[in-house]
């Protein structure tokens, strides 16, 4: 009878071992799951700092207007009607950019 009992406890701490086993096996899997999705937001909150930042030091590229030719041309005579497309685009811009400034404040 007590071989028996010896034996029963025998039994229940091995199935109360391979029990919390699992549990810490588990455990430690959620641990690094968490880990991975906190270093994956981390890396996705940098990146998104990052191309802020890029977009806060972006230089306007004045010759990238609409309407107006990259280069300048030759002839005089276009050489005018170039210089007063790249006028008035440019004035559009700094309304824009003046209205911007007024909607932000």
């Amino acid at each position: 009878d007590i071989k028996e009992k010896m034996r029963l406890k025998r039994e229940a701490r091995k199935k109360q071992e391979e029990e919390d086993k699992v549990n810490e096996e588990a455990r430690k899997k959620k641990e690094k799951e968490e880990q991975e999705l906190a270093a994956r937001e981390a890396a996705e909150k940098k990146r998104m700092e990052e191309e802020a930042e890029k977009r806060r030091h972006q230089k306007v590229k004045v010759g990238r207007l609409p309407g107006v030719p990259d280069e300048e041309p030759a002839d005089p005579a276009q050489l005018l009607e170039y210089f007063n497309k790249k006028k008035d685009a440019l004035d559009e811009e700094i309304c824009k950019v003046q209205n911007a400034i007024k909607n932000f404040a």
